[in-house]
């Protein structure tokens, strides 16, 4: 049964049953694990609504009978909280490990898995682009690439549109650079 948006603001939580197909479903595809039902329904909950479906119950069968919703579960899901240079530990760390790995004779590939709209891709590009001229190394044996599960954030990480809010933790030495 489907029901008017304003109604579904207080979905019943989903039983475990419905928790564990949901969970082995999303956790199969994306790895995320999630803490308990509560949690699991919290995330699904916005799709829920969109959606119209007053119970878990429909969400389920909706799911079992169209594949292409699982996608549209993924995406409710994850977090896709980031922002420019949100960990400095861990770019001081990649400056640390390309001191002692990199080498001009073959490519060096990074990584950064679970990439959300970009913004920690290109705070590793800056800080390898940074690293590369202070050493004088060639650039072209750097390789960098970003991936993510949800599909809405790679289109605006593609884009490469940000609002100055996210650069706010960014050194001032690249904050001219991505203003423009």
């Amino acid at each position: 049964m489907r029901i008017p948006s304003n109604m579904v603001a207080n979905l019943p939580d989903m039983n475990e049953q419905q928790f564990l197909f949901l969970e082995q479903l999303l956790t199969g595809r994306t790895g995320i694990r999630f803490r308990n039902r509560a949690h699991l329904s919290r995330k699904l909950g916005s799709r829920l609504r969109a959606l119209k479906l007053d119970t878990y119950a429909r969400y389920v069968e909706l799911i079992k009978k169209k594949s292409d919703e699982i996608p549209h579960a993924i995406e409710a899901v994850t977090t896709n909280e980031t922002f420019f240079f949100r960990d400095f530990i861990h770019l001081a760390a990649l400056e640390k490990y390309l001191d002692k790995h990199l080498s001009a004779t073959r490519v060096f590939k990074i990584w950064s898995a679970a990439s959300s709209s970009g913004e920690e891709v290109y705070s590793i590009a800056m800080t390898v682009h940074a690293w590369v001229a202070a050493r004088r190394r060639p650039s072209h044996t750097i390789k960098i690439i970003g991936s993510d599960i949800d599909r809405a954030v790679l289109t605006r990480a593609n884009e490469g549109l940000y609002h100055s809010y996210q650069i706010e933790r960014t050194p001032q030495d690249y904050k001219a650079f991505l203003l423009r």
